[in-house]
């Protein structure tokens, strides 16, 4: 995995990966499937239990299927960033950030058909039935002159192969769900990251807030100072009756000239 998700999720509009990271995926993805295509040609025109080269194929797809999912749920990350703070991306139009949009939904679709197509039960049934033939090609091999020996040798073979093919299945079952648990993870991990920058965001603005108060508090305690050396009176309820007469005055006085 590439590991793209910090500097992704800390984007500005000064430096936005999209597009290069958008590159990358693009290029692995065009290289995948032509690995994917041949994997189905393999499996559909070879006898998968001969062909070694089969399963590490297999093994090989489905991690750059795993890695290429992580990827690009990751930068779904920024896309889920933009669009909850349009202000700070204003460099990203409307359209743009549809096609973003749509570019991570269609990636994704693409690479969990496949993982499916390469976990699915139709996948399984061709390679057992592939390990039976090849069982029951080496049974009848050594059927004519080995008599009862050749025959326990064929049932005895075919009971180690079965319950390893079976080993193999549970095996390829458990690394499915952990495929999917890290999925599942990796789509937590990047929603934290986005909470955690617009809580950085906010606590931006709260900071700013909180000192144009403090700003505004102090130059009404300058005002109030100088109003009370006009009066020479430090009543404050006198003070501020005649501020607010002052505004009133303003008031009506900008009324008067509009």
């Amino acid at each position: 995995m590439s590991g793209l998700g910090t500097p992704l999720m800390s984007m500005s509009s000064s430096a936005d990966p999209f597009h290069f990271v958008k590159d990358d995926i693009n290029r692995r993805l065009d290289e995948l499937r032509v690995q994917f295509e041949s994997w189905q040609y393999a499996l559909n025109n070879t006898n998968t239990a001969k062909n070694r080269k089969f399963k590490k194929d297999t093994a090989a797809v489905r991690t750059e299927i795993t890695e290429l999912l992580e990827d690009t749920n990751q930068l779904g990350g920024t896309v889920t960033a933009v669009e909850r703070d349009r202000a700070k991306f204003t460099h990203v139009t409307e359209s743009e950030l549809s096609s973003r949009r749509q570019f991570i939904t269609s990636t994704t679709n693409t690479l969990e058909a496949w993982l499916a197509e390469l976990t699915s039960a139709r996948t399984r049934g061709k390679m057992d039935q592939d390990n039976r033939e090849l069982l029951s090609r080496r049974g009848n091999s050594g059927a004519g002159a080995g008599g009862m020996d050749n025959r326990f040798t064929a049932a005895n073979a075919d009971f180690i192969a079965d319950q390893q093919q079976r080993q193999a299945m549970m095996k390829e079952e458990t690394n499915q769900h952990l495929d999917m648990i890290g999925h599942h993870v990796n789509n937590l991990g990047a929603m934290a990251q986005t909470i955690n920058v617009e809580l950085e965001e906010q606590d931006r603005m709260i900071g700013d807030l909180d000192r144009d108060v403090d700003q505004a508090a102090a130059s009404m305690n300058v005002a109030m100072k100088q109003m009370s050396k006009l009066l020479k009176t430090k009543d404050p309820c006198t003070i501020w009756v005649v501020i607010i007469l002052l505004i009133i005055l303003v008031i009506l006085f900008i009324l008067l000239i509009s």
